[in-house]
């Protein structure tokens, strides 16, 4: 998959640009998902609702996790399951371990191959069941037929004894309750029965006599009929053991499905084991991994548009393979492991490259793709009014004006109306609308821009807009807040800033008004107006 993203605080040509790019590449048979870094502002909603288009899915960071890693298959054991069904289908699957689940497919635990074999070491040589063996289980291991008679279960304390002695010897070690393996001696049976064995395990095939079936229903004696041997039925016989009375519980570590792989490098680093489980938020085995698999993770494939600065874009971008850029920004700083596709040219909206791309590639546009990026070039371009604006926008824009057959005039109209609206937000929404963060000269800057109509509004709200500004500047310890709040239809902007460069600044855009908040006619570009200011009172600061 093919992430293909804008800037934070997304505005309308950036998520139109990523969705018409993924259009595109998608029918020349890439498989790309359009993304978001942030929420939609009302623009963009607008927008996205008029042309009924589905908003890009959020997503706050690239970093690769633990279900972008190629899992191995896991084995899944049910926890009732015997030793015996363990072992066989983990022969089968050349395994050596396998995760316990509940019948949820909670995973409860995990069984080993040394597990196993360390339960069955321990009966050889105290011959104790401790309580742990299931009879159906226990059936199937021998190939045997079961007869209950109100079998009350194995007790903890019950041992597993081959009746291979005379009677009186036998009653020093047969105990009430206990199994025991007896042939095909009469006398051995009935002396069993008497001493009221829990279970008794008939090797050789021959049934139990008539007159002991009675006797052993008298006295709630149970029975398998083998056709094994005693020291076949001895080996088996542990193997009946259920597996979450052997499975390990508290010494695993497992991994979710969306933690972040550098958190599980150095969880492995400080571990040994030689697999991990991955698991969904409802405790299900997905696959497994060792530090193996983490050799080869490469890490998600990323398209940027509408910017090519990190510090603009996704977090974690280090770690993704950018192969291309689609902007109309100036050239920052963003790392990639290999020559890419980088397409940048001096026009007023990425939304106008894209469209360029769609003609070039004689590539069909539908109806709402032509709206959508029509509306990214009125946006930023402010419908031609911000001295970004090149004829090339102007073209293209008559072009997709034709192809979605909507009146760009009125179209810009509604637009500009439903997206400017202030009522209802803080200050702390308003000033993070459009929000983007600039090195300047060495020096960190926020530098907003925000759209409105209601003059009133923002007079009411100038020294609330300061103050946070300011406090802003202290709490992340930059160097700059400006914020430009433009009038569409005046064609002005009021200009606000909190920073120790503020009169390098100032004397850059209105050097004559002696108000701290000011005004500027024609400042309706932050790239293009704003920005170049901006650094222009910042060296002549530093200069000073």
């Amino acid at each position: 998959m093919i992430y293909i993203t804008g800037h934070k605080k997304p505005d309308t040509d950036s998520i139109v640009s990523s969705i018409a790019y993924s259009y595109l590449k998608n029918i020349e048979g890439n498989k790309t998902e359009p993304i978001r870094l942030g929420e939609l502002n009302l623009e963009t909603k607008f927008i996205l609702d008029y042309f009924n288009i589905d908003v890009p899915e959020l997503k706050e960071d690239i970093f690769p996790r633990a279900i972008d890693i190629n899992m191995d298959d896991a084995i899944e054991i049910e926890e009732d399951a015997s030793i015996f069904d363990t072992l066989d289908i983990l022969q089968k699957k050349n395994y050596k371990s396998a995760y316990v689940v509940d019948k949820n497919k909670k995973m409860v635990g995990l069984v080993t191959m040394y597990d196993i074999m360390d339960r069955y070491l321990k009966f050889a040589s105290e011959h104790n069941l401790e309580g742990n063996i299931n009879l159906e289980s226990l059936s199937k291991v021998l190939s045997g037929k079961l007869i209950k008679n109100n079998f009350k279960g194995i007790k903890p304390e019950t041992k597993l004894t081959a009746y291979a002695m005379d009677t009186d010897l036998a009653r020093k070690y047969i105990s009430p309750g206990d199994v025991v393996i007896v042939g095909d001696r009469y006398k051995a049976r009935k002396s069993a029965i008497e001493m009221e064995v829990s279970l008794m395990i008939l090797v050789g095939g021959i049934d139990l006599e008539e007159d002991l079936k009675k006797l052993a229903k008298e006295k709630n004696v149970s029975y398998i009929l083998t056709d094994l041997d005693t020291v076949g039925a001895a080996k088996l016989i542990p193997l009946a053991t259920s597996i979450d009375k052997i499975m390990k519980k508290d010494e695993i570590i497992a991994f979710y499905e969306d933690q972040e792989v550098s958190e599980i490098k150095n969880i492995m680093k400080s571990t040994r084991f030689r697999q991990y489980p991955v698991l969904n938020r409802k405790d299900e085995v997905l696959g497994s991994i060792s530090r193996f698999n983490l050799l080869n993770l490469k890490g998600h494939d990323l398209i940027l548009v509408d910017h090519n600065e990190k510090t603009q874009s996704i977090d974690g971008i280090e770690t993704a393979n950018v192969l291309e850029i689609i902007d109309h920004h100036r050239v920052q700083s963003v790392p990639t492991n290999e020559p890419i596709y980088f397409r940048n040219e001096p026009v007023g909206s990425t939304a106008t490259i894209v469209s360029k791309i769609y003609l070039e590639r004689l590539v069909n546009m539908p109806k709402e793709i032509a709206g959508i990026l029509m509306a990214g070039i009125i946006s930023d371009t402010l419908f031609f009014k911000s001295p970004t604006t090149t004829e090339t926008d102007k073209k293209i824009l008559k072009i997709l004006e034709e192809i979605s057959g909507i009146d760009s005039k009125e179209f810009a109209k509604e637009m500009f109306k439903a997206g400017t609206s202030l009522k209802g937000k803080t200050v702390e929404e308003i000033l993070n609308i459009d929000q983007k963060k600039f090195n300047i000269s060495g020096y960190d800057f926020l530098i907003s821009q925000v759209f409105t109509m209601d003059d009133e509004l923002v007079d009411e709200l100038k020294e609330d807009i300061s103050r946070i500004m300011k406090s802003t500047v202290e709490e992340k310890n930059i160097s700059g807040f400006v914020t430009m709040v433009t009038n569409i239809l005046d064609e002005s902007s009021k200009v606000f800033i909190e920073s120790s460069f503020y009169n390098g600044i100032k004397s850059e855009l209105n050097p004559e008004d002696e108000r701290k908040v000011f005004e500027v006619k024609g400042l309706l570009s932050r790239k293009k107006q704003l920005l170049p200011a901006v650094t222009r009172g910042v060296d002549k600061e530093i200069k000073n």
